[in-house]
């Protein structure tokens, strides 16, 4: 390294600075070594980076995107950073300061890295739950679970680059750790819960469910104590994890989003059944070109009841989601009603009749 060093200055700079005293000859070739990296630095994100970039974008893959944007963003640093860990034993300093020098800027550099692991880990899971739609990989569970694994990977090795062992710590968290999970019992719990429910995949960010208790909503977040659903009047219900996990839950959005919505319809009795199946159907299938989410898919007609007052039946439109049933039901039930009208179709009100008698002593009872 200083005979790379020393012919890459005399180059250079030994022909400008000829009666510079020797002393600081070091100086400018570990200088001078900084600039070549510098410019090497500024070329490989120029040339290879965006290259490479050019490539992946053919790709589906999500880890080649995240991995060259952090290269584009780091790479000369890196590359100075390393430089400079390579020019420090040359300087002439005494040999402990040249050590904590290497040692400082290596810790810098695995600081650094570590930082963009974690900026890329998260990235990569909010693209990758944008791409497959399940959107479990983008809860603040995993998250945490993610930034605390490889920052602690980090300062692992930053501390051993200092002599200092990372075994102590661990082995009080061993001995103490019987005290800490009683002691913290319940949020474990809860942790654990939330770590089940990401991974079994069965709820996921975006679905909308309803638990045994009543709460329903769109998982808003699985995060590491509770679970945030966001309600159709745009409110949060907090949960905890642990009761989400005990709960009986109806996923509507598993296993597809699609769903179907009731509609009830009475009429009289003196109304052809056949005749009628068909123009509700038919009303339905001309409404799925005018309400947003209504599928133009032929709906179940089922009759159920013959009511006091008329035959009852109820149609089962399609809906692309959840969250569209309310105003593709309220749309499509004044369709039919216009409809049934102009068909001369009757609505019957509800009817009952009395029968009025009297009792032997002349007095009225029903």
């Amino acid at each position: 390294m200083d005979r790379i060093l020393e012919i890459l200055y005399n180059a250079t700079f030994g022909q400008v600075f000829t009666d510079l005293d020797p002393i600081y000859e070091p100086y400018f070739e570990a200088f001078l070594f900084l600039l070549l990296a510098l410019l090497l630095g500024l070329a490989i994100r120029q040339v290879v980076v965006i290259r490479l970039g050019r490539l992946t974008e053919r790709t589906t893959n999500v880890v080649d995107d995240v991995f060259l944007e952090m290269l584009s963003r780091k790479t000369v640093f890196w590359t100075v950073l390393l430089a400079g860990i390579f020019a420090i034993p040359t300087l002439p300093w005494d040999e402990k300061y040249r050590e904590i020098g290497v040692q400082i800027l290596t810790a810098f550099f695995v600081i650094s890295v570590t930082l963009s692991i974690v900026r890329g880990f998260k990235e990569f899971l909010r693209r990758y739950g944008e791409r497959s739609g399940t959107g479990a990989a983008g809860t603040t569970l995993i998250r945490y679970i993610g930034t605390f694994i490889f920052w602690s990977i980090g300062i692992a090795v930053v501390l051993s680059l200092f002599d200092i062992s990372f075994l102590p710590a661990l082995t009080a968290l061993g001995v103490g750790g019987l005290a800490v999970a009683l002691a913290f019992q319940d949020t474990l719990a809860n942790l654990f819960a939330g770590i089940h429910i990401t991974l079994s995949a069965q709820m996921r960010i975006g679905d909308y469910v309803e638990i045994s208790g009543g709460e329903k909503g769109f998982i808003n977040d699985i995060g590491w104590r509770t679970t945030t659903l966001r309600t159709l009047a745009n409110n949060l219900v907090i949960i905890p994890n642990k009761k989400m996990a005990e709960s009986t839950v109806i996923n509507y959005n598993l296993p597809e989003q699609a769903m179907a919505v009731e509609i009830m319809v009475s009429v009289a009795y003196d109304t052809d059944p056949e005749w009628l199946e068909s123009v509700l159907v038919d009303e339905t299938m001309k409404a799925a070109d005018e309400i947003e989410g209504l599928m133009a898919e032929p709906p179940a007609v089922r009759f159920t009841d013959f009511g006091e007052s008329g035959l009852t039946i109820k149609l089962f439109p399609q809906v692309e989601r959840i969250e569209q049933t309310f105003a593709a039901r309220h749309q499509l039930m004044k369709r039919i009603n216009m409809r049934l009208r102009e068909e001369g179709v009757q609505i019957p009100y509800p009817i009952r009749t009395l029968r009025i008698e009297k009792d032997d002593d002349g007095r009225l009872s029903q």
